[in-house]
């Protein structure tokens, strides 16, 4: 739910809320860009690797002993 400023707020609590929110959008707007950023490394790294999944590149990854066991398994 979105929070609205209300006309008998403290102005110092509007523009703190205000201050935050723009510190929200910025990081939307960073990881917009990492994200895209890492999607155009994955898509060059399966071409060059000739698959077309993230799984084929693993197993690759696993077969030529860059990872170990259980390495890229989540929480490790």
């Amino acid at each position: 739910m979105s929070e609205k400023i209300k006309p008998e707020e403290p102005a110092a609590e509007a523009a703190s809320r205000r201050v935050r929110s723009l510190d929200v959008l910025r990081g939307i707007a960073i990881i917009g860009t990492l994200l895209s950023t890492v999607k155009t490394h994955v898509q060059k790294l399966l071409a060059k690797l000739d698959v077309r999944t993230r799984v084929e590149a693993a197993l690759i990854a696993s077969r030529a002993g860059l990872v170990e066991n259980g390495q890229a398994e989540p929480g490790n």
